[in-house]
């Protein structure tokens, strides 16, 4: 999981092109900018691209979208290890966290799962299996009472994601 970067982004591409030809499946909040281009590392070639849901599975409000995204995972309310320190730790304790980033390690363990099921996926097969298995997404919009769909795969569905990797490595075997 990569959080939003910024500054040096074309060595960072360069980076992220070199080890996703490696075989790394990369995984990356695309922003909450509420807007239509994704931010960086998410909008670098091969890099699998999320956003966020809401526990209704609408696209979360302020989260950045485009076609070419992979499944939102849930990105409001989520229950983490929380520190009151501003310099330094202090108070360590449970607090609730909401964005994009809480989306990403979801979605990464979900991909970590797909490739102990099947390692010989490759990261362009991984994306395409997440957006292949993902529930539709919709958003209820405030200027217009009708349901529209939402750019990008949809919601993540973890069991279908695995069982489709596990039913390609099956298929390979024959």
């Amino acid at each position: 999981m990569i959080e939003n970067f910024s500054g040096y982004f074309r060595l960072f591409t360069i980076f992220l092109l070199i080890i996703a030809g490696q075989g790394v499946a990369i995984v990356a909040a695309a922003g909450n900018d509420a807007g239509n281009e994704i931010d960086a590392p998410a909008n670098c070639p091969r890099v699998i691209s999320l956003g966020g849901s809401d526990p209704a599975g609408r696209r979360v409000v302020n989260t950045n979208t485009q076609p070419r995204m992979t499944p939102s995972a849930p990105a409001t309310d989520i229950r983490a290890f929380s520190n009151t320190g501003t310099r330094a730790p202090a108070d360590a304790s449970y607090g609730y966290m909401h964005r994009t980033r809480v989306a990403a390690p979801q979605v990464s363990g979900v991909v970590s799962l797909m490739l102990t099921t099947n390692p010989w996926l490759t990261p362009a097969e991984v994306a395409s299996i997440l957006k292949r298995t993902a529930c539709l997404m919709s958003i209820v919009s405030k200027t217009r009472p009708c349901t529209v769909i939402s750019p990008g795969a949809g919601v993540l569905d973890a069991e279908a994601a695995v069982s489709a990797a596990a039913a390609e490595r099956n298929s390979l075997a024959r």
